[in-house]
């Protein structure tokens, strides 16, 4: 594993339907560490965080939204760690919230 990765073992996840991966890319500068590998059929959908942003200035009342729940998700990120919470993944960040607990957040 690079460098970067602050996990020292490997691990293997299944990742079960309708599970967002790499969020934290959207909210973060942000490394990949490790390889994801399909093992059925599956859909990928890929965002551009710079052409979301881009969309979302169009959009003022969305924008400002989407805004609020980038700078609560990219607190969770900065705050994960141990000893209160694993390191950030691809799969996870902790503590885990719902997006309707990250829009309301103080």
């Amino acid at each position: 594993s690079p460098a970067s990765s602050k996990v020292d073992n490997s691990v293997q996840v299944k990742i079960h339907e309708k599970t967002w991966l790499c969020e934290a890319a959207l909210w973060s500068h942000w490394v990949h560490v490790g390889t994801l590998v399909a093992e059925t059929e599956c859909l990928l959908m890929v965002i551009s965080a710079e052409r979301l942003w881009h969309t979302l200035q169009r959009y003022r009342e969305i924008g400002v939204e989407t805004s609020g729940y980038c700078m609560n998700f990219h607190s969770r990120i900065v705050r994960a760690g141990p000893p209160h919470a694993l390191w950030p993944t691809d799969i996870c960040v902790q503590p885990q919230l719902d997006q309707h607990e990250l829009l309301n957040e103080q």
